[in-house]
Formats: C-alpha cells, sequence, structure tokens
C-alpha cells in the first residue's frame, strides 16, 4: 500500500504547476508490497553480448533483507558459481573477488526496507539529503486536518520533475549530481510501480540500467519484466526477471546452509568470469 504522505502528496501535485514528488515517497511506493520478513528468491536470465555469439546466464538471489547470496550457472553447459554480495564486492567462494561499482542495483531488486535503498543512493550520489526533506520547518503533519495548509509547507523541489525519455512514456526524474559531465540520475515510473532508469554520465558518456515492463508478482510487490545495462545507445545485457518467490523459513536455512563453508572450492570457467566481468561492474 501506498504511503499516506505519498498520496497527500500527490494530490497536492496535481494541482501545481509542474509535477512534484518527494523522494521518499516515491521509494516506499516502489517498495511497497516487499515484507521485511519475508526473504525472497529473485531468478533472472541474462543475455550478455550479442545473440549469437554472447552468453546466456541464469542467475537467483536470495535475501533475507540483510544478506544477499547469489547464484550464477551458463545455460547449456555445467558453468557454475556461488557467492556473496557484500557492500562492495562479489566474493565468488573460494574463487575471485569483484569489486561493485555502485549497490542500486541490487539494492532495488533485494532490500526489503526502503530505507535501505535510500541510504545507498544519498552516498552514491544518486539522492541529495536536502531532498528528503518533504515539509518545511514548522509543519506537523499530525496536526488537525481542519488546519492542514499543505501548499504553504510542501516543498517543491526543482531538480525533481516529470521527464519524457526517448522513445517512452514520461518518468519522474531525480537529479542527485550535476556536475557538468557528470551527472547521477533516478528516474522512477510514473504509475509509481518502481524504479526506472540508473543513470551515470561520466565525462559525457552514459551507463544505465533500465527497468520495464512492472508487473505484480504473488509476493505482493511490482518487479520489472525486463532489465538491460546500456553503454550510449548500446544494450550490453539485456534480462529478464524470471521469477519472485517467498522463501519460507526453512528454505532461507537450507540455502544459508549450501553456502558454508566459505572456502569450499567450485571451478569457475573461463566464459563464466568474462560474463560476470560485463554482468557485475555496475551492480
Amino acid at each position: 500500500m501506498k504511503t499516506f504522505i505519498l498520496v497527500v502528496a500527490l494530490a497536492w501535485a496535481s494541482f501545481a504547476d509542474a509535477y512534484i514528488y518527494s523522494v521518499k515517497g516515491l521509494v516506499e511506493a516502489a517498495f511497497a508490497g516487499r515484507e521485511l520478513d519475508n526473504p525472497l528468491e529473485i531468478v533472472l536470465r541474462h543475455q550478455i553480448g550479442q545473440r549469437s555469439s554472447g552468453q546466456l546466464l541464469r542467475e537467483h538471489l536470495y535475501t533475507d533483507g540483510q544478506n544477499v547470496l547469489a547464484s550464477w550457472s551458463i545455460e547449456g553447459s555445467n558453468a557454475s558459481a556461488k557467492g556473496f554480495v557484500t557492500a562492495d564486492a562479489y566474493n565468488l567462494m573460494g574463487q575471485k573477488t569483484y569489486k561493485r561499482e555502485s549497490r542500486l542495483f541490487v539494492s532495488y531488486l533485494t532490500s526489503l526496507d526502503p530505507q535501505k535503498f535510500i541510504e545507498n543512493a544519498v552516498e552514491e550520489r544518486f539522492v541529495r539529503r536536502d531532498q528528503l526533506m518533504e515539509f518545511k520547518p514548522g509543519y506537523d503533519l499530525k496536526t488537525s486536518p481542519k488546519t492542514w495548509k499543505p501548499n504553504n509547507y510542501y516543498i517543491r523541489q526543482d531538480d525533481i520533475f516529470l521527464k519524457r525519455m526517448v522513445g517512452e512514456e514520461p518518468a519522474i526524474q531525480v537529479t542527485g549530481t550535476d556536475e557538468g559531465l557528470d551527472k547521477r540520475l533516478l528516474f522512477f515510473d510514473k504509475d509509481l510501480r518502481g524504479l526506472r532508469r540508473i543513470e551515470w554520465r561520466e565525462e559525457g558518456r552514459v551507463t544505465a540500467w533500465n527497468f520495464d515492463h512492472f508487473k505484480k508478482f504473488p509476493v505482493g510487490a511490482y518487479f520489472p519484466r525486463r532489465i538491460t545495462l546500456s553503454r550510449g545507445d548500446v544494450d550490453v545485457i539485456s534480462s529478464e526477471v524470471v521469477a519472485v518467490k517467498s522463501l519460507k523459513g526453512a528454505d532461507w536455512d537450507k540455502i544459508k546452509k549450501g553456502y558454508t563453508p566459505a572456502t569450499q572450492n567450485i571451478s569457475i570457467p573461463s566464459a563464466v568470469e568474462e560474463a560476470f566481468d560485463i554482468l557485475l561492474r555496475y551492480r
């Protein structure tokens, strides 16, 4: 269920000259339906590179909101690997460590608490702390409705607005960093179903994760069915969210046992390593 604050904010925005939303409300809407005590399994299928010569990689992400475990396998072969997702890296069991350039991709898919995503977005400069403020000092949301004057106290953020994306419906753009050729932007679905895009502009070059075709899965929350990683105008990775499943306590315990001891040796073919180099860098 969308938060009361977000519903009120959207109602006010409809009477304004521009679409005004709060980052906090947008993120809370994107995570609506996720339960803090409900571990999840998220199954993805990735096409890395061109269909004629690329790799088809299947990925399982397991999370209880605090820990994130992962397994990968190359379709059509016995190549596989499993590991832990930490704050800074993917640690493959007994093998290689892959440094993470950003936490937002995995945080968006696996966090059960929207505040965790917000903290990561602020740390990585996709969101500024002043953008989290919804009301001017002195306004009490709990005051009797007879005394509410929302338009006088709601903060209108100049860098949060409706933006038409190329060839697609408009999305809500949040500009966290804008320093010449370097920008960090988030785009949210205008229908409040989730995150549409995580974008880096580094020295003018654009890299982005794109999320689309939202579906409400049986777990009760919206997730994107289609995901792409683009560099410039080229899609480097095309992914599909195959399933989002709830895990019972016994299932989660069984999965965790499969990741111990952490030093067990798993053979990782070079084809998997090459795919990881592409897949994991910006997530």
